[in-house]
């Protein structure tokens, strides 16, 4: 009964030990499937950036070498704002890259906190399997050592036998001896006369 209850036991640790691998590994797969969504966000905020900021850097070109008939302050205006354009083109370049750097940044973050969790899902379930093999092996251990302690009982229970039979033979032996020993000394002894009367 003990060592049934002991079975059952640890048939019941390991289920919890496999269900708990299960929950952990599905954790994981949706935190990855998280952190996918999460790039793909990314990606897609950093296409409306560059389709932001290619157009400006186009739509003013410049002069192009072309005289403006304009007056000279309307020309200095023209000048200003196609100036201010660039500059702020250059600043939204700027930014984008920065964005862009920053996305990448996150990106390599995320790539390694999804490494680490399939390390660590991996890690679980090298360490469950090194537990299922340790009470495997523990239940062939407790198998064998059930066997050999009942061979060991029905080599001392043959000992036994063969102990009391050979006490049986030696009593046997000694009772014979000694009726033999009897009978010597009476066949030594004179005979009775009543009992010689008898036997002539």
């Amino acid at each position: 009964r003990r060592q049934r209850q002991v079975a059952e036991e640890q048939a019941a640790r390991r289920q919890q030990a496999v269900e708990q691998a299960a929950r952990e590994e599905e954790d994981d797969e949706e935190e990855i499937e998280e952190e996918a969504a999460w790039e793909e966000g990314l990606e897609e905020e950093q296409e409306e950036e560059d389709g932001y900021v290619a157009p400006l850097l186009t739509e003013h070109p410049g002069h192009g070498g072309q005289e403006f008939e304009a007056p000279q302050a309307e020309q200095d205006d023209a000048a200003l704002e196609q100036a201010a354009l660039r500059i702020q083109a250059v600043q939204r370049g700027q930014a984008a890259r920065r964005t862009v750097g920053a996305v990448q940044k996150e990106r390599t973050s995320a790539a390694i906190r999804i490494q680490s969790v399939r390390r660590g899902t991996e890690v679980r379930r090298q360490i469950a399997a090194t537990l299922k093999q340790m009470e495997d092996f523990e239940e062939r251990r407790r198998a064998r050592k059930t066997v050999q302690d009942g061979r060991e009982l029905e080599v001392a229970a043959l000992r036994i036998q063969a102990h009391a039979r050979g006490r049986a033979v030696r009593r046997g032996t000694i009772a014979q001896m000694q009726q033999r020993q009897q009978w010597q000394q009476c066949q030594q002894k004179p005979m009775p006369l009543p009992l010689r009367r008898l036997s002539e």
